[in-house]
């Protein structure tokens, strides 16, 4: 997770005063000064999106602790349709090498039926599914052993990421426009994956599911 003194260090590459930063990212100016001065303790959500901010204006964070200019492709998808078209590149991606879609966060009662209809094409090209849910969540589409529940400490209301080959995607909300930022870079994709992965065998499997719809056909079973 970003530092103090990463956020100083990338304000201070990027040229942007305090302000500026703050208004970017949603918080108060007092806000960014607390953090930069390590006052208090800020919330992850808050640090989560500055630190995507500096992703996406090419600013990347280094093992050591410090910052240097980002070599990754950022591509930005707008609008209501934004996830949708998300999935299509997903898929683009993924259909060649059959690999996996990682999920965190997303939730299957806001899927729209364009969204579940491209699902049902993924998987039947053989995109292998894995979503890590809301604790307690059994608006279950897929098969049961697709999901696990993610711990509740570590679950974040809105916090939505999509991990796939060299790519991560961020869902996010600025302005009130909904987004997704892609981030294609290897080393941030296979990071994202492991931790992913941790979370993963740490986490319950659910054990039923109250959806009423499904990507493949159950012959009325659940």
């Amino acid at each position: 997770m970003i530092t103090p003194k990463q956020i100083r260090a990338a304000r201070n590459f990027l040229g942007i005063d305090q302000k500026t930063l703050a208004d970017a990212v949603g918080v108060s100016k007092m806000n960014i000064s607390d953090i930069e001065n390590e006052k208090g303790k800020p919330r992850a959500s808050t640090l989560n999106t500055i630190e995507l901010y500096f992703q996406t204006c090419g600013i990347r964070l280094t093992p050591a602790g410090g910052i240097e200019p980002a070599q990754n492709f950022v591509t930005i998808y707008e609008g209501e349709d934004c996830y949708f078209d998300l999935l299509l590149d997903v898929h683009a991606t993924l259909k060649r090498i059959k690999g996996r879609m990682l999920c965190s966060g997303s939730d299957e009662r806001r899927s729209s039926e364009e969204v579940i209809c491209q699902l049902r094409k993924m998987r039947s090209d053989g995109i292998i599914m894995q979503s890590l849910i809301e604790p307690g969540n059994t608006y279950i589409m897929g098969k049961l052993e697709e999901y696990r529940w993610m711990p509740t400490s570590l679950f974040v209301d809105g916090d939505v990421k999509v991990i796939y080959a060299d790519r991560v995607a961020y869902l996010v909300s600025w302005a009130g426009t909904p987004r997704v930022i892609v981030i294609q870079d290897k080393t941030i994709a296979e990071e994202a994956s492991r931790h992913f992965d941790f979370i993963w065998i740490h986490s319950k499997q659910p054990n039923e599911t109250t959806s009423q719809i499904f990507y493949e056909d159950r012959n009325g079973e659940n």
